[in-house]
């Protein structure tokens, strides 16, 4: 919707403020939408534009790794909190505890993570996991 339709998210940000996040997928830097089947421009010219409109929050989602449980890619979550002023939540490969490290470690604005494949696949806990991004030592690798 966001990509489709810029203006709902300028006025859902002047509605509801930094209640409003903004969901970019994205293979590269080119941006997919519906489903990931259609080519919607560039990651960090809508980075810009929907930054510029005060969106407070971006789920920024390598569709590459979405599900692979091949790890985040680290170096593009960097850029992406790079470009912008707003928050970062990591979606896509998070396989390990120390990917969440890794993670927790990339840039201050990016603050979070949907982690499902991974915790669906036993790989650790719930517990474990809140435990590595509180900073804990006790979160160890099964």
């Amino acid at each position: 919707m966001a990509l489709e339709e810029p203006a709902f998210v300028a006025a859902a940000v002047a509605a509801h403020g930094d209640k409003v996040a903004v969901g970019l997928d994205a293979e590269g830097a080119t941006l997919k939408a519906r489903g990931w089947t259609t080519e919607s421009g560039d990651l960090f010219d809508a980075l810009h534009r929907f930054t510029l409109m005060g969106v407070a929050r971006f789920v920024f989602t390598d569709i590459s790794r979405d599900g692979m449980l091949s790890g985040p890619n680290v170096e593009r979550l960097r850029q992406v909190a790079e470009e912008t002023s707003a928050r970062v939540t990591a979606s896509g490969g998070v396989s390990s505890l120390d990917d969440l490290r890794a993670l927790t470690a990339a840039h201050p604005r990016v603050d979070g993570a949907i982690v499902g494949k991974a915790l669906y696949a036993g790989r650790f806990s719930l517990g474990e996991a809140l435990a590595v991004v509180a900073g804990d030592a006790g979160g160890q690798q099964r």
